[in-house]
């Protein structure tokens, strides 16, 4: 390459204000052709290098860390020498990752087993289906069913009896750490519950190896006989795998497990078990997601599965963590906010957290009644609220004891980790210390009060609010008696034979006296001072009681009697907590009073004060149990008027109710809306009834608080004349109310029955305007009967419909009725419309009876033209097969006798022409009604008449064949003549030629 290439300047910059000229020139290493475009850095060798690599790595999928991930495992020592812990997931819609890492999810209801040692038979755990239709963690004891409620977040030794939390059931410890909740077990089973996202992990130690059972698979580290039924034969199909496994059916209440997925689950599905840029994505190359993948598509919970994967992915030591969008949490204003995300509050709550990290050891036995701490936390609560801090809450923590609480443990009490002032106390009754710790040793030496100040600091305290611990540790160590020691070693080295015994003894001798006299005078200054710290001890003690009780005295002489029910309530439960309080402490009372008693008769030191402090403290004492009793009995009273309020103001917010529904002015404006006021009205009488007794009661009781001069009779005499009043209006208003009703419905029942008439009468009045009138006779008899008939329901109508809404018009009108003048134009109107009604009718009876004369007219015409019809066909029947006989004739006598038969037929057609002009004149008589074809008959004029003519026509075709025969007879009898001569000749012959032949001619 040629040198004067790098000797060429890559920048030129000149500056020349003079000229105008200011240019910049810079040669780039690749090509860029305009400032809208993009340089082409694929020119630049370097840039190519690195995208190759940076593509074989996008493409693979993978990362150093990926292969790092890969031999983590086994850098751990657990990992390398058998046996080797086991663990398996489940989560709360079913979905279940085996001990050897099959994932599969179970959808059916029921009670199914997961994990049994068929070994020793240590353990069972189940998975049930809940009434939501999800699932449930079942540990199975000796004598106890633990359920784990994942939705619920509690643990319960019964379906709903939830278990106060750390507890010891049987071989197992429960307890709670936030939202982890954990089960363990002595025989190596550890279940961890992740109660956020609903999941649980179980693991089993090495030594139940190929010893377990269930639908978790049986932990041999070989997945092809995960999937083994109870009888060992092996099924891929889950739902066979579920019923197999399945120890009893779901209730009837239960529903499916597997819930509608939502519609951004796939999206979720796809971020967080495909993405790249997952936070799961490290340990994608190590545990295969896509099983998870397929069963977040199928629809359960993408949250639930990545913290599934997260334990997974954390057995195999590689660092994930859950997504930011599965982590929220709600601020006060509403606020939602996500992990990773900041908010500022701008309104935090005056509001306080406090920790109670109680040591579990003997000076802490009976804690809650030995250090009264219901008062302590009345007080301290007191403070607070004085202070502007409310909705305080209160947590307990124990640590330091020997078992379930050797490590800090919260405190659960019915599901609640903080409770409020009133309800804390029962924590303490929650908290027990074991045998070993309740007496004095040295074990409370041991204890790391700091570790459990650690664990109360990681409590879900709330943001922005002011936390206190108040710590109770038992800390203290007795000295030990060091002389005994001395003495001990002296007695040995005497027994041993040392050199200078006598010198050890002498100088043990001397000792021993020494600090015998020694001892002594502290004895004796011990009691002297004691003595002296007794009185003031007295005198303090005594000022603490005269102070204590002029505390009391402040709390009982308030006039504060509370201003409704719920302040009254809650002053009686502080006075009844007051008087408990008083009743325990009137032995210090006493005891403070026998110690006084005592100090005067050992000694003589300030006995006139003593005295005069004792008479002081009864006289005190008493005041304070008689101020007591008076703010009790007075409590009593405001309590009894308190709740007689509370009755009142039910029975009056009750009238105010009802005298919203009584002077509406609205009263319906049909049959069906007045009556349902109606009845909804009586429904009202009767409750006002009712409340009127009641109403009777609470003036009784008034009565009796009256009498028995409560502190508040004004006020209640006052309350008592009101509620009166109230009710009397009521009433008087229902009563109006009811009048109001009862006339609207008559109208409007007179509305009704009018209508009703009208529309009879509208279906009727088109039976009389038909114009159906019938055809025969038959159909106008029929009509007629059905006149009649709907004559007779006319005239029981008129009684039934007509009458009454006339007399129920009478009534109205009589009465006064505000509508008097619309009910009578209704009336009018429909008595109108009667009377057109029956004149319709009494019309179209009479048509029908004239059709009914004319019809049976028409009727024996009908029959007349019938019988002669019928007549006159059966004589044409004769005549035709008369006349269309063959003429076959075999002499002239014979058809002349024919021609002499046909001549008076023909002479006979007068008669028969006669009765044919009868039958035209009947048929044309007929035809002028205008009537249709007769009903008697099939024969018609036309038919006759065509009949008629062909009777004609035969006429002439017999006259015509009688001729023809004639003539062939003749002619066949000439013929016969001729035949007989020559046959008589020819007889003739023959006889002779017989006779000659025989010889008889001589």
């Amino acid at each position: 390459m040629p040198l004067h290439i790098y000797r060429t300047p890559k920048t030129n910059f000149i500056f020349d204000p003079r000229e105008g000229e200011i240019r910049l020139e810079q040669k780039l290493p690749m090509s860029w052709h305009a400032f809208n475009r993009t340089p082409d850095f694929s020119e630049i060798a370097e840039y190519r290098a690195v995208r190759d690599f940076l593509d074989d790595w996008i493409t693979s999928n993978r990362t150093i860390w990926s292969y790092y991930y890969e031999i983590r495992p086994y850098m751990d020592l657990n990992n390398v020498v058998p046996p080797f812990a086991g663990m398996a997931m489940m989560t709360g819609q079913g979905t279940l990752v085996t001990f050897d890492k099959q994932v599969l999810t179970i959808t059916e209801t029921g009670t199914f087993l997961l994990a049994k040692d068929y070994r020793q038979n240590n353990f069972t755990v189940l998975m049930q289906s809940n009434a939501h239709g999800q699932y449930d963690l079942v540990v199975l004891t000796n004598k106890h069913l633990i359920y784990v409620d994942l939705y619920r977040e509690q643990v319960s030794l019964g379906p709903d009896t939830p278990l106060s939390l750390p507890a010891v059931v049987e071989d197992f410890i429960v307890h709670r750490q936030t939202d982890l909740l954990i089960v363990e077990g002595q025989s190596g089973l550890e279940i961890q519950c992740n109660l956020l996202f609903r999941t649980c992990k179980l693991q089993v130690s090495g030594w139940h190896y190929a010893s377990l059972g269930g639908l978790l698979g049986t932990y041999n580290n070989e997945q092809y006989d995960e999937r083994q039924l109870p009888d060992g034969t092996l099924r891929a199909d889950v739902t066979q795998l579920a019923a197999a496994w399945r120890l009893r059916p779901a209730h009837s209440h239960a529903g499916p497990a597997l819930r509608p997925r939502p519609q951004d689950n796939d999206t979720q599905c796809d971020k967080f078990f495909r993405n790249k840029v997952s936070p799961l994505h490290p340990c994608f190359s190590v545990i295969d997601a896509q099983p998870l993948y397929a069963e977040c598509v199928r629809g359960v919970d993408a949250c639930a599965l990545a913290s599934a994967y997260l334990e997974l992915c954390s057995q195999q030591h590689v660092p994930t963590h859950i997504p930011d969008h599965c982590v929220q949490c709600t601020t006060s204003q509403g606020d939602v906010v996500e992990e990773g995300s900041f908010v500022q509050l701008e309104h935090p709550p005056n509001s306080t957290d406090v920790v109670f990290v109680i040591q579990a050891q003997y000076c802490n036995r009976n804690l809650r009644k030995a250090k009264n701490i219901d008062l302590f936390i009345e007080a301290f609560d007191s403070k607070l609220q004085g202070n502007g801090f409310s909705d305080n809450r209160y947590a307990v923590v124990v640590y330091g004891g020997s078992g379930v609480y050797r490590e800090p443990r919260a405190l659960y009490v019915d599901n609640q980790l903080f409770a409020d002032a009133v309800d804390v106390p029962r924590h303490f009754d929650a908290f027990y210390i074991d045998k070993v710790d309740s007496v004095r040793n040295e074990s409370s030496c041991r204890a790391d009060a700091f570790a459990a100040l650690r664990f109360a600091s990681a409590l879900p305290l709330r943001a922005a609010v002011p936390r206190a611990v108040i710590l109770l540790p038992c800390d203290r160590c007795d000295a030990a008696v060091m002389s005994v020691h001395m003495n001990t070693q002296a007695d040995a080295l005497v027994s041993s034979g040392q050199f200078d015994s006598a010198g050890i003894g002498s100088r043990r001798a001397a000792i021993n006296e020494r600090f015998e006299r020694v001892r002594n005078l502290a004895a004796h200054r011990r009691a002297r001072l004691h003595e002296a710290n007794t009185l003031h001890q007295f005198f303090r003690d005594i000022a603490d009681e005269e102070s204590w009780i002029k505390e009391k005295k402040l709390l009982v002489a308030s006039d504060d009697y509370g201003r409704d029910l719920t302040g009254v309530q809650n002053l009686l439960k502080k006075h009844k907590r007051l008087e408990a309080e008083l009743a325990s402490h009137e032995p210090a009372i006493q005891a403070v009073q026998e110690a006084g008693e005592k100090l005067m008769d050992v000694s003589n030191l300030g006995v006139p004060e003593i005295e005069q402090r004792l008479k002081a403290l009864a006289l005190a004492w008493a005041e304070l149990q008689a101020l007591a009793e008076e703010r009790g009995a007075k409590l009593q009273q405001s309590l009894a008027y308190q709740q007689f309020l509370a009755k009142v103001d039910e029975e009056e917010a009750w009238i105010s109710e009802k005298q919203q529904l009584v002077v509406v002015s609205e009263c319906g404006d049909s049959m069906a809306a007045v009556q349902g006021l109606l009845k909804k009205h009586e429904a009202l009488e009767a409750e006002l009834a009712a409340r009127g007794d009641r109403v009777r009661e609470l003036t009784a009781d008034g009565e009796t608080l009256l009498a028995a001069g409560n502190l508040h009779a004004d006020a209640l005499s006052h309350r008592l004349h009101a509620l009166q009043a109230k009710l009397e209006k009521l009433s008087a208003l229902a009563a109006r109310r009811k009048a109001a009703l009862v006339d609207n419905s008559a109208y409007l029942q007179l509305l009704w029955k009018a209508d009703v008439v009208e529309s009879w009468i509208a279906d009727k009045e088109t039976h009389v305007r038909s114009d159906e009138f019938g055809r025969d006779l038959s159909t106008v008899q029929t009509l007629l009967t059905k006149q009649d008939t709907f004559d007779a329901g006319l005239a029981a109508f008129e009684h039934e419909g007509i009458q009454n809404i006339t007399q129920l018009k009478e009534q109205l009108v009589a009465g006064g009725h505000e509508q008097a003048a619309a009910i009578s134009k209704r009336h009018g109107d429909v008595l109108a419309r009667w009377q057109r009604l029956l004149a319709d009718s009494a019309a179209r009876k009479q048509r029908l009876l004239q059709l009914q004369d004319q019809f049976r007219q028409i009727e024996e015409l009908y029959l007349t033209f019938a019988k002669k019809a019928s007549a006159f066909n059966s004589w044409f029947e004769n005549a035709e097969e008369d006349l269309t006989d063959p003429v076959r004739c075999n002499s002239i006598e014979e058809i002349r006798a024919l021609r002499d038969a046909h001549a008076q037929f023909q002479a006979s057609l007068s008669s028969a022409q006669s009765d044919f002009a009868a039958l035209a004149a009947l048929d044309e008589q007929i035809k002028s009604f205008n009537v249709g074809a007769n009903p008697y008959t099939w024969f018609t004029m036309e038919a006759l008449e065509e009949t008629w003519r062909n009777l004609r026509k035969i006429i002439a075709e017999r006259d015509v064949e009688l001729s023809k025969e004639a003539q062939r007879q003749e002619e066949n009898d000439k013929l016969r003549k001729e035949f007989a001569k020559h046959a008589n000749a020819f007889h003739q012959w023959l006889t002779e030629t017989r006779y000659r032949l025989l010889g008889w001619d001589g």
